[in-house]
Parts: C-alpha cells; structure tokens; sequence
C-alpha cells in the first residue's frame, strides 16, 4: 500500500467511479464533495466509503472551498496527483483547482465528461426544436422574449441569471433535493409549488410527464452528456412538440478520459490500476416489432446499454431511442461471445465508465417463448465460467405472438395448444402432427415460417370444419388480422410473419362429445377447452398399433410386460431415450406421446420393422419420436446422451451396447426384457457390473372366452432388468 494519496474533487459520477477504483486498489485517496447531499451519494456507491483512510478506502471532505482552503489542504498531507473530477459547467472552480495543485506543485489531471456523442452531434442541428447558447446568459436573454412556461434543468447554481422580471414568473426549476438547493431557490423567490426537488437519472417518460403536468413550453438543458441525462430531455422535448434550450459545453476538449487518468496515476504510483471489469448483459424481449410492446424495464435497459446485439430489424426497430449505444447484428453464442471478448479487452485499455460494460441482445416477441434466450444465457455462464469472469445476467420478458393474437381476436390462449412449424422444413415433416393436435384441441396457435406454411396449413384442413384466424406482421403499420376457410388460406401470397389460431369445432375432446352447440365462429370456443378425452397415462392395448408390415406380423412387447418395463424406467419429464430393437414401435410411441419434452429414439436393423415403427408414430402425430434404421451400437456417439434405454433385441451384441451406453452415460437408467433363459444367463453377468440392479420376473395369464365361460390362458414368463440410474427415486 503506497503513502501518497490522490486527492479528488468529486461532483459527478465519474469522480465517485474513479474513488471506488482506487479503493479496490488499496490506494489511499481524499475525496472532496460541495455539498452535504454530494456526501450522501458518494456514500450510497456499490463500495461502502468511511470518514478514515482506514484499508484504503476514501477520506470524505465536505464543504466548498475558495483557492486558499484548496491550498491548505493540499500542502496537509503529501499527494501525488490531484484529480478535478467536477462538473464540466463547474469552471470557476475547477480553474481555482488547477491553480491551487500549481502553486503547491502537484500534478493536475482534469477528468473530463463525455458530454455528446458524434452521432448525437451529427444528427443535432439548429432549427430541428433545438437552441444552443454559449451560456446561461444568452439563453436567458432569449427566453425573455418568449411566451410561455419554462422547465429549468441547469440546477441551482446559476437559477438568478435566470430570475428576470419578465421570466421569473414562468420558471419552473428541476433542482438536487438538497437544503442548499432548495435555499437558493427559495431566496431566488421560486414558490415551492414551481420546484421540483429530485434526484436523476431521469428516463424519457418522467421528463415528459414534467412538460405535461406544468404545461411546459420551453426546456432549457445543459449540454451535459449521458451521465446528465441530455439525450432523455431532448426526446422528451421533441415528443412533446415543445423546443429545447441547450447550453454548450464551457470544455473546449480539455482533459483526459477516464481511462488516460487511470494510465497517468498507474505511472505516478508505479503500480497497474485497472477497474475489475464488470458485465451487466441483459437479455429482452423486444416483443412485437415496435419500442411501444416494449415494457417499461426492458425499454431502460436497452436505452441504458452501451452495446447492444440482435437482428438487424430489431437493431433498426431501437435506433430512435439508442443513440450511445454500439450495435452488432448478431443474437446467437457463436458470434456474440467473441465480440463480448474484444469489447472487453478495449476497455480494459480504455476503460470509460469504471469498468463496468452494459450489454443488451435483443430477442423477438417473448424471452421465454421459442427464443434462443434460454440457450444464449446458459452459453454465457458457461463462458463466464471458464474465463473467470463475473457477470450479471437478467432475463426482460415480452409479448409473444401468441398472447398479441389472442388479444387481437379476443381470445384466451391458456387453455390453446400451440404449435410451430419453424426449423420443420416441408409441411409433409409437420402435417401430420398438426393434425392430430388440432383434432383434440379447440384452439390451436400455430407459429409459422413464413406464408408457404399457412397456405400448406390450408390445403390440410381443407375438409374440415375449421376455421382460421391469421395474423400477418403483427404490431407493424402493415399488420393484418383476418379470419379466413382452410381454402382461402391455401391461396393466401403476400409474404411476411404469419401467426394462425385454428377454431376446431369438432375437436375430439368430453366437452365437445357433450353438447349439441356448433358455434360459428371462435368467439363461441370461449371457456374451459382443456384437452380431455386422452389418455394421460401409459397404458395402450395392443390393438391401438399396427402389426402388419407388407402381410408380415413384426414382433411387440405385450402390454401388461410393456407397462412394467416404462414404469421400470423411471422417466423424467426431460429423458433422452432408446428404444433398441423397437419392433413395431409400441414402447417408443407410450413413451412419447406421455409428454412433448421427451425424446425417443427408435433403433430397429429391420427394414420392415422401420418402417413399422414410423407408421406408428405417424398415426400418433409424434414429432419427439425420430426412428434409425442401424443395428445397436452402431452410431451411438451422434446421438444426444440417453438418460433412459429400453432394450427389446440386442441380436447378440447385448455387452457391446451395454458398455457403449455406459461410456456415454455412467447414470444411464437402463430396462432389458428376456424371455429365453440364455439372454437370461447372459443378463447375469452383466449385472455383476451395475449397481443398483434388480430382475423382476412377470408372469400375465389373460381371460379368453370358450363358449359361455372366461378361461385364463398363460402368457410365456418374462424377465424384466432394470440396471443403473439413480439408486433412490
């Protein structure tokens, strides 16, 4: 720890940023603010600052100081370095600053505020609602000429150049809620009705609430940059239709960055001073397509950003109120994490705002609804993770789709089965699927790829009794909401985003069984249309399958055996699964059909059992069912790793596959039916090298009817084997 100690003057946030840096550093340093509420704030920073120099952290001065109290209390104690951290309107006394450090031979550093960007400078001219004034003075002046009431947001300081006799009156002054504030106000004759006593940042909504609620007809504004809330001001002013006061910049580009500061107290005190980076991402559903189904947090944190990811048409759809920010038009892993990298490395070089890097990617409609949010957050703390760096990571929800086409036809969408066809490809890959979802459902949202789906969608149910309501790029100046026939979609030619809504008024459900109504159109579909009539459960007879494959019976777990060996495998609401030697697919279909977050893989080397099993899972509308035509356990490495494996046939190679999926999985919960006693002898061994293992040995006698009386007739034994997975449920 070095006994030269730097002292600041503070009076905005990046003098408090540079004392908490120099305080993660150990570096002894005195921080002067003017006035009591200044204290206030330095005290509320992410750092916990004392009154002592104790372990380095800042001495907190209080006061105002002339040239001769500043010199005093430089030649106190021995400082390296002084750093005038004041406000950038603050010219008289960051002058009596630069004075001071010279008579008492310190170096001076100014700390400078970026108080426009170029952009913003680019885009500013006058004429545009905009006048800018080289001081208080001038503006005042002018104003005094004008009609009309004014929201003054220059602060205290110069309030009595503004208090002239013919603008007095109308000023309605925006101050610190601090006693010295409010005094000066008060002895400028300002009624307390005519201030507004607050702490910013202020954000675009509550400027623009202030202009309304006084019937502002002129803002007045220092030119004072994002730390100082310009840009909010001038939009609030613009949408408001009233024009903007600006006073320039006294700073001529004097000064050095946060980051050259840094690199001249690291060279002073001959040690590195580096802010621990910090990055802030979040991660916003930007909703339908315009900044207004923004919500509110999600709006501030996206404007808050300093670089900002996503589509371009997301990126073109916040320009109008992002001007800080850098944009990329990139929103998966593989492209955002290395610019994230090279972000960082330029800060670290130059670091402008304390360390701290605020990040925003922007994701359509919601962050939750077929979003690439969810996988975008895991591969970041994955990579924070591995890179040892800390990072803060939340999740801003957004309309989606579904709920915006909901609302649009007035509609529920929580008892509605939904749907995608993206990344399905050709329809004859998701038809059948559709199909069997809108059968048992009353309401259907589809989320579609574009209008070739909606018309592809339309040639399906053209039989039926259906109906269609369709979105077409929803929240845009061009949207459309129509209902149409299943023929009238299949003609439908005009590209765009389409989002359909089917009203299936004779879905296969108890409550449609139960009435004789026939609605005309979706709005009578209102009401509890939970999909009931469905077996929720495992448990289908074995004449719920196709046996037959060009007049040859493929063999089928039986299934009473087959309901044991599912419930044996103890399936999770996520499982990976391997149907190996599927037959005719009866175990992959229970399976799959239970929930639509399980994946079955159906192995089978028979090409008639192949093509069995894809029948079968057709005729159930399974889109979670991929069946392989290969022989176990050849390609199991391609595959995502299995959690659960049902082994019907192995044709001999039962180790090999038993010590490949053990490789792949050391957890993997495993069932084995047998019913001679070699494969039973075979199982014995295996067993020895699982734990927990257990057999369990089924016997099933079915009635069957001879004349007028039941008889039981027996079924040949069956050994079930459970073998590995988790030793408690």
């Amino acid at each position: 720890m070095t006994d030269r100690k730097i002292l600041i003057f503070a009076g905005t946030t990046e003098g408090r940023k540079l004392a908490e840096v120099l305080a993660e550093h150990a570096i002894p340093c005195v921080v002067c603010v003017a006035t009591e509420y200044g204290a206030q704030l330095m005290r509320e920073t992410e750092r916990p600052y004392r009154m002592t120099v104790d372990e380095g952290l800042p001495d907190l001065r209080q006061g105002r100081l002339d040239a001769e109290e500043m010199c005093t209390l430089m030649q106190e104690e021995t400082f390296a370095a002084v750093v005038d951290a004041t406000h950038p309107f603050a010219v008289e006394v960051s002058e009596n600053i630069r004075l001071s450090a010279g008579r008492c031979g310190i170096l001076y550093l100014r700390l400078k505020r970026n108080t426009r960007s170029e952009k913003a400078a680019m885009q500013e001219t006058e004429g545009d609602g905009l006048y800018f004034f080289r001081d208080s003075e001038a503006c005042a002046a002018f104003l005094a000429a004008q009609n009309g009431s004014v929201l003054l947001t220059t602060g205290s300081k110069e309030l009595h150049v503004f208090c002239r006799e013919t603008l007095k009156e109308r000023l309605y002054v925006r101050v610190l809620p601090g006693r010295e504030s409010i005094g000066l106000c008060e002895e400028a004759g300002i009624p307390g009705g005519r201030i507004v006593a607050l702490q910013g940042p202020f954000s675009e909504e509550l400027n623009l609430a202030l202009i309304r609620q006084y019937g502002i007809r002129w803002l007045v504004t220092k030119e004072s940059g994002p730390a100082g809330g310009y840009s909010e001001k001038i939009r609030a002013a613009a949408r408001a239709g009233i024009p903007a006061c600006v006073i320039g910049n006294p700073e001529k580009g004097e000064g050095l960055s946060f980051g050259q500061v840094l690199e001249r107290l690291s060279e002073i005190l001959d040690r590195e001073i580096k802010p621990q980076q910090k990055l802030e991402i979040s991660l916003i559903g930007v909703g339908m397509g315009s900044t207004g189904n923004m919500t509110r947090e999600a709006y501030e944190a996206c404007r808050a950003a300093g670089y900002v990811f996503g589509a371009k048409r997301l990126l073109t759809m916040i320009g109008e109120m992002q001007e800080q920010a850098v944009c990329y038009p990139y929103y998966t892993a593989e492209a955002i994490l290395p610019v994230l990298e090279e972000v960082m490395v330029r800060n670290e070089q130059n670091p402008c705002d304390g360390g701290s890097l605020k990040i925003a990617v922007l994701f359509s409609g919601d962050s939750g609804f077929y979003s690439g949010c969810s996988s975008l957050q895991g591969a970041l703390c994955k990579w924070a993770e591995k890179k040892e760096q800390t990072i803060e990571v939340r999740v801003y929800p957004g309309i989606s789709s579904v709920s915006y086409l909901a609302a649009a036809v007035g509609q529920s969408w929580q008892d509605a089965a939904i749907f995608s066809t993206h990344g399905k490809g050709k329809a004859e890959n998701w038809a059948e699927s559709l199909r069997q979802t809108v059968k048992t459902h009353r309401k259907t949202f589809v989320l579609t790829s574009g209008v070739e789906d909606v018309r592809a969608m339309g040639g399906l149910f053209a039989a039926k009794k259906v109906s269609v309501w369709v979105g077409r790029d929803l929240s845009y100046p061009e949207m459309k909401v129509c209902e149409y026939t299943p023929a009238a979609c299949a003609e439908l030619t005009e590209k765009g985003s389409y989002i359909c809504l089917i009203a299936n008024r004779e879905a296969e459900s108890e409550e449609a069984k139960g009435t004789d109504e026939d609605p005309k159109d979706i709005r009578d579909c209102a009401g509890d249309m939970k999909e009931t009539g469905r077996m929720i459960t495992h448990g289908m007879p074995d004449t719920a399958f196709i046996r037959e494959e060009q007049t040859k019976v493929i063999p089928m777990t039986k299934e009473e055996v087959r309901e044991v060996a599912i419930s044996k495998l103890h399936l999770t609401s996520d499982a990976v699964v391997f149907d190996i030697g599927s037959g005719t697919g009866s175990v992959s279909v229970e399976i799959a059909r239970l929930l639509p977050g399980v994946r079955v893989y159906a192995w089978e080397q028979k090409e008639e059992a192949v093509r069995l099993t894809e029948r079968n899972a057709a005729r159930f509308g399974l889109d979670n069912l991929t069946v392989l035509h290969r022989k176990a356990p050849e390609g199991i490495e391609e595959l995502p790793v299995p959690t659960h494996v049902f082994i019907g046939g192995s044709d001999g190679a039962l180790h090999e596959i038993l010590a490949k999926l053990r490789e792949r999985n050391p957890k993997v919960r495993i069932v084995i039916t047998a019913v001679s006693l070699e494969t039973v002898s075979r199982l014995t061994e295996e067993m020895r090298e699982w734990n927990p293992a257990e057999v369990v040995n089924l016997q099933v006698s079915k009635s069957r009817l001879l004349g007028r009386y039941h008889l039981m007739q027996a079924e040949n034994p069956v050994y079930i084997v459970s073998l590995g997975g988790e030793e408690s449920i």
